[in-house]
C-alpha cells in the first residue's frame, strides 16, 4: 500500500471479519464487502459532508452501481483494511474506487457510481457544493 500517493477525499479504515461474516466456505461472505464499502462511503461523508449537512439542504446520497473483483480471501478474525476515493465528481454524478487489503496484498477491487437525491421526493439533484468543492480542492 502506497500512502504516499494521497488520492481525492481518501478515507482509510480497518475492517474485522466476524464470525457472522463468514459463509459456509470458511471465508468472508460476498456481501460483507459491500457492508465495508458502505463504511467507506458513509466515512467519506463523516468527512467532507456530513450526514447533518445534507439533511438540513433536504438530501441525500443513492448509489447507482457497484462492481467488485474479489482477489483474495479473508478469513475469520483477520483484519483487512479498506482505502476508497473519489475519482470523477460532477456537478450530478460521483464516482469512486476502493481497495481492500490484506497483509498488503489486494483483496478487493470496487468502483461505485452514485447520484445525490432531493428528500423525500427522490428525484436527482445537485451534488452538495461542500462536497464537490472538497473535491475540487483535493484534486488540485
Amino acid at each position: 500500500m502506497d500512502s504516499n500517493n494521497k488520492k481525492a477525499l481518501e478515507v482509510e479504515l480497518q475492517f474485522h471479519a466476524k464470525t457472522y461474516d463468514i459463509d459456509f466456505g470458511g471465508v468472508v461472505s460476498n456481501i460483507v464487502y459491500v457492508r465495508w464499502l458502505e463504511e467507506l462511503r458513509f466515512r467519506i461523508m463523516e468527512v467532507y459532508c456530513p450526514l447533518e449537512h445534507q439533511l438540513a439542504i433536504g438530501v441525500g446520497p443513492v448509489l447507482l452501481n457497484t462492481q467488485i473483483e474479489y482477489r483474495k480471501s479473508i478469513k475469520l478474525a483477520e483484519k483487512p483494511v479498506g482505502r476508497m476515493w473519489v475519482t470523477n465528481m460532477t456537478k450530478l454524478k460521483w464516482v469512486v474506487k476502493a481497495e481492500i487489503f490484506l497483509d498488503d496484498k489486494i483483496a478487493a477491487r470496487a468502483e461505485q457510481s452514485g447520484i445525490f437525491v432531493k428528500l423525500p421526493a427522490g428525484s436527482p439533484t445537485a451534488i452538495p457544493d461542500k462536497l464537490y468543492q472538497e473535491y475540487l480542492k483535493s484534486i488540485d
